[in-house]
């Protein structure tokens, strides 16, 4: 008998299916029975393995008198927020004429051990030019993570790395966008954005027309602390 895999890497809370290739195909016995060792860091049930905490298991199957092993490394969860969303399932953008070219979006982590690990987005350009994403505390201009990309003129799909920043557990943080030239931000009707337990996104404002209904439209990318 084989396993599929030999070497399996999961986020904790996450599950992935390990399946037996039995010899010969024709046996009698196909029973499998399962196990993980040590018991804590996996469960596995028919061959399907979930993470339950940071560590090393070797998962084992055994067949009639055969037996093969997966070594199984769990890693710190991985959250993915998605924030907003159309009825098709894809991240909207603004298609009428842009009125500002910067605005500021809330968020704060409702748990601690939490890192940004990156955003990812669909914004608008009105013509070809920078931006720059910076997250800071509410209340304060210094950067945290400071980022500039080019835009296209025309939709982006973006993703910007944000280093692992760690967020403090209740803390307001601001996310901050802008370009030297007109563009189109993420823009949503506040009822889109779903809940979650991770992290509050509240409505943004814009610079120059005051508070707005911007909410970040996209994926929040979280990661626990090692």
């Amino acid at each position: 008998m084989a396993l599929s895999q030999h070497t399996l890497e999961l986020p904790r809370l996450s599950s992935a299916d390990l399946s037996v290739s039995i010899t010969p195909p024709d046996a009698t016995d196909q029973t499998v029975l399962w196990s993980a060792s040590p018991e804590g860091v996996v469960s596995v049930e028919a061959g399907r393995v979930t993470g339950l905490k940071k560590g090393t298991a070797v998962v084992t199957a055994v067949s009639d008198t055969k037996s093969d092993s997966c070594t199984v490394t769990v890693t710190p969860a991985v959250y993915r927020i998605e924030t907003a969303h159309d009825a098709s399932g894809s991240i909207p953008a603004w298609d009428a004429a842009p009125s500002h070219a910067e605005f500021s979006m809330p968020l704060t982590a409702k748990k601690s051990g939490l890192l940004l690990r990156a955003l990812e987005f669909r914004i608008k350009g009105f013509v070809a030019g920078k931006m720059r994403a910076i997250l800071r505390r509410y209340g304060s201009t210094t950067p945290l993570v400071d980022l500039s990309l080019e835009l296209i003129r025309g939709y982006n799909d973006v993703v910007l790395d944000m280093g692992g920043f760690p967020l403090e557990k209740g803390v307001e943080y601001q996310l901050y966008l802008s370009a030297v030239n007109n563009f189109y931000p993420p823009s949503v009707e506040a009822g889109w954005v779903e809940e979650n337990d991770f992290i509050d996104i509240a409505h943004g404002s814009s610079y120059y027309d005051g508070d707005t209904t911007l909410i970040f439209a996209g994926t929040v990318v979280l990661r626990e602390a090692d």
